[in-house]
């Protein structure tokens, strides 16, 4: 995959869609980091543009109030990888964030979504309804100061 021209056609179909361009690690895949808002348009792009048809892993990390949602893709066909990355900041750490799901571009995001969903209070828009993966709680088991007792 030819980063200049990944970035090209990203910027032509979404400009200002790019807030960072950065590889993981020093000699790993290359990291985007986008605005959330675009996300589910951009995943249609890389699936069927740049053949991205795996989504690897989806993790989430709490950085200063910010929940950094980070999605791993690859390319069978290339062996090619990306990395996505976004940024949602809730209004506290009781408060719902939502984002668009990317199920309908990547099924096997369904599991990864719905523990992110309930872990950390991301809905994930569009998201099917399925089986609750932790008992019913008061808070987001993995946001900062959001149980009680939790460390803040």
């Amino acid at each position: 995959m030819d980063k200049n021209q990944l970035l090209a056609r990203i910027h032509q179909i979404l400009p200002g869609t790019v807030l960072e361009v950065r590889r993981f690690g020093r000699e790993g895949p290359l990291s985007l980091w986008i605005e959330a808002q675009s996300l589910l348009r951009l995943s249609h792009i890389l699936k069927n543009d740049f053949q991205l048809d795996l989504l690897e892993h989806l993790s989430v990390a709490e950085f200063e109030k910010v929940l950094v949602a980070s999605y791993f893709l690859r390319s069978y066909q290339h062996q090619e990888q990306l990395i996505l990355r976004i940024s949602l900041i809730p209004a506290s750490v009781d408060v719902w964030v939502e984002v668009d799901s990317v199920v309908s571009v990547w099924p096997m995001a369904a599991s990864m979504e719905r523990e992110m969903q309930e872990m950390f209070g991301i809905r994930f828009l569009g998201l099917p309804v399925g089986p609750r993966l932790l008992p019913e709680h008061h808070g987001f088991v993995l946001r900062k100061g959001s149980l009680p007792g939790a460390l803040k």
